[in-house]
């Protein structure tokens, strides 16, 4: 008898270039409307979440740590949403994180946010340049 799936997921998620190369972890993040997949990140010190890398900030976020790895949603009491093109899984489902990556090999076409700074907290360049190369997450 045929059945259908009770949860498909459409959500993109950001792919590795050499898929082999990966390391991720479950990470939590501060409330924030959403971040989009391929998003650095930095980790706030008062709180220890993750949060948008932003270089100028003295925060703890000044320093690029991983990668977020979807498209999420991130409500006011941290709850994480996995979303497709802004809206919420069909399900409506929260999680209290969601995965990052820590280790890999990234288009940085694929990497949002990232500037030579946050290159260098991250790894490095292993080809091509900042717009358009290789980036090695060590």
């Amino acid at each position: 008898m045929p059945t259908s799936p009770i949860h498909t997921s459409r959500n993109k998620m950001l792919q590795p270039a050499i898929p082999e190369s990966r390391v991720e972890i479950a990470g939590a993040f501060t409330p924030n409307p959403n971040y989009a997949r391929g998003t650095v990140l930095g980790i706030v010190t008062a709180t220890g979440k993750y949060s948008a890398y932003n270089d100028a900030l003295a925060d703890g976020t000044q320093v690029a740590k991983a990668i977020c790895k979807y498209d999420i949603r991130v409500d006011a009491n941290g709850r994480v949403a996995f979303t497709n093109n802004g809206a919420i899984n069909e399900h409506g489902q929260t999680f209290p994180n969601a995965p990052v990556f820590i280790e890999g090999s990234f288009r940085t076409t694929d990497v949002v946010g990232h500037d030579p700074n946050g290159v260098a907290d991250l790894g490095k360049i292993v080809s091509g340049v900042l717009a358009d190369g290789m980036l090695r997450l060590t």
